[in-house]
């Protein structure tokens, strides 16, 4: 189980980081169609669910700047969306309130359980990232299994299911 601790007051709250990633995306989307939050129609994050896999299916392109500073290299998302209202809450294993480096954040720190078999003894890769340092660009694919509900109002629930220890 990748547990991770959602922020105080924060947007997201999953206590997965399967889940908070499979939130953030959906977080995104929605804001991505808001004009008043994306006036410039940019689309970097795109996702699917197909119900009968029972897999979500995600990737994403969007504006990074890197910077070297006393030898250490820092790596941070363009806040693309105004007025989006993320916030990251206060004591959560992630920190961000761009919701874009929040993306960067969760997504190597999946990278980081996925390369390790104490997390991942099956060698599962449902995570792949890259940052092109010529462009600019933080891209990647994300590929969730998924567990699906229906309420008892009748409401279809998605989440993603745990695959890391």
């Amino acid at each position: 189980m990748t547990v991770v601790t959602p922020g105080t007051n924060g947007t997201l709250k999953r206590a997965t980081a399967e889940g908070q990633l499979l939130e953030l995306i959906t977080f995104l989307q929605m804001a991505e169609a808001n004009t008043a939050k994306n006036p410039n129609a940019r689309n970097f994050i795109s996702g699917t669910f197909n119900i009968d896999s029972l897999v979500f299916s995600g990737s994403f392109t969007f504006p990074v700047i890197t910077t070297v500073l006393a030898g250490q290299i820092s790596i941070g998302a363009s806040d693309y969306l105004n007025n989006h209202g993320f916030v990251a809450g206060t004591g959560g294993t992630f920190i961000s309130d761009n919701p874009a480096q929040y993306l960067l954040e969760i997504a190597t720190f999946l990278q980081n359980r996925e390369a390790d078999t104490l997390f991942n003894p099956q060698g599962l890769n449902n995570v792949s990232t890259t940052i092109d340092g010529d462009t600019g660009i933080f891209s990647g694919t994300i590929s969730l299994n998924l567990e699906m509900i229906l309420t008892a109002e009748g409401k279809t629930e998605f989440s993603a299911k745990e695959y890391l220890g």
